[in-house]
């Protein structure tokens, strides 16, 4: 092999394909960065339900949608108790608010007027 001058061309063509190069590896850093975050997430999601399954098997319980109905001046006029359907067992008393009250009369009403 004998050495030969390069082009102005050769010259571009190089320069390009240098910088093509030069940038190649800050792109493979940020794919890997970009997976890493990926994996990272990945592994917060299933540490998360890990312990969520801990948390239920622990607590024996798990939080579930039940439906509810609002028993208003139970036990006593001006507290409500939320009932659970699923099991019809009280789940939590509280001090009626002024819109539980006007709902109670209003159903007190209809109730008057169905009959």
């Amino acid at each position: 092999m004998i050495p030969v001058a390069l082009t102005d061309e050769e010259k571009i063509e190089i320069g390009q394909n240098l910088t093509e190069k030069l940038m190649r590896p800050r792109e493979l850093e940020e794919q890997r960065k970009e997976e890493m975050q990926k994996f990272k997430m990945q592994i917060m999601g299933e540490a998360a339900e890990v312990q969520h399954l801990t948390d239920m098997l622990h607590n024996g319980t798990e939080e579930r949608p039940v439906k509810c109905e609002v028993v208003y001046h139970m036990p006593v006029m001006g507290m409500k108790t939320i009932m659970r359907l699923d099991t019809n067992e009280p789940f939590d008393e509280k001090d009626m608010t002024a819109a539980d009250t006007k709902r109670a009369e209003e159903l007190m009403t209809q109730q008057t007027n169905d009959l």
